[in-house]
């Protein structure tokens, strides 16, 4: 990359960066002119969040959010609409956080919230997830230095004394008789994430994806089930775009059809099963070795 494409990608990516931080001093400031009875200003202050997490699909960032006062937050993910998610601030205001994916346990209230995000790949990247808590987590087992580097150095939750979170690197885990969260993991080198099972006690989920460990951790189950059949329902929307580019891959002349892609085969794609999300990370890796082939993704 050149000087002038450095420098123009770095204004992008600061501008970026400095329209978060003024969406976050507006959440402040309408924060603290929420009182008892201020149903206006608490109304004002979720609009606000609703927004910062709408700019957050689309950027990296860790921060911590200071409000100056404590406030109640509320996260309910119902299922069975399309909504999904909605968040509420001193039971005073609600805004459905449709299209954003905010992985928080159920109820927080303190001054104080960590806030990063994570991008999602099944190999394509689907969006960010967004994670907001206001606890510690005491990490048990062995918790691979991969998944630990990728939580921002300015984010603190790190403590003893918190809430447990077991690892295991394993990809049999059982969690029959477990309380509590504990999480089985593998590394896929091509993938370059980590896949497995979680447990919340005796309920197992599989998955695929870094961000799928955090969505976890910061999660209580109801939310956390929710919100991944959510991501997934987004994740098989991006499939059906890169299928519908390889069904165009036949009018191209640089098609590569000899590679055998189906457009089934990607609209079929199993986002817990890392043997089905790998298959399309190394056929595309093929198609970049050979350098003149369309790409899937």
């Amino acid at each position: 990359m050149n000087k002038k494409g450095f420098a123009v990608m770095f204004s992008w990516i600061f501008a970026m960066i400095a329209g978060v931080i003024i969406l976050l001093s507006l959440v402040y400031f309408s924060v603290q002119h929420t009182d008892l009875f201020g149903r206006v200003s608490a109304q004002v202050a979720v609009e606000e969040l609703d927004i910062t997490f709408g700019s957050l699909k689309s950027s990296l960032i860790g921060t911590t959010l200071e409000l100056g006062k404590p406030i109640k937050l509320e996260f309910k993910c119902n299922e069975d609409t399309l909504e999904k998610e909605k968040l509420y601030i001193n039971k005073k205001a609600g805004k459905s956080l449709k299209g954003k994916v905010v992985f928080a346990p159920s109820e927080l209230k303190s001054n104080s919230f960590s806030l990063f995000t994570l991008d999602w790949n099944v190999p394509f990247k689907v969006t960010n997830f967004i994670f907001l808590t206001d606890k510690k987590y005491n990490f048990e087992g062995v918790i691979p230095l991969g998944l630990l580097e990728k939580i921002p150095s300015n984010i603190d939750i790190i403590d003893p004394y918190g809430e447990e979170i077991s690892f295991e690197e394993s990809e049999n885990g059982n969690c029959m008789d477990n309380s509590g969260k504990k999480i089985f993991y593998k590394k896929q080198d091509t993938l370059g994430e980590y896949y497995g099972k979680i447990c919340f006690d005796e309920t197992v989920y599989t998955f695929v994806g870094d961000a799928m460990i955090f969505a976890a951790i910061f999660s209580d189950e109801n939310n956390f089930k929710c919100l991944k059949d959510y991501a997934e329902i987004k994740a098989r929307d991006v499939a059906e775009i890169y299928a519908k580019k390889i069904e165009n891959f036949a009018s191209s002349p640089h098609s590569c059809a000899v590679m055998g892609i189906n457009s089934e085969w990607v609209r079929e794609v199993d986002f817990n099963v890392m043997e089905s999300v790998k298959e399309i990370k190394q056929t595309n890796d093929r198609l970049v070795r050979i350098g003149e082939c369309e790409l899937i993704f």
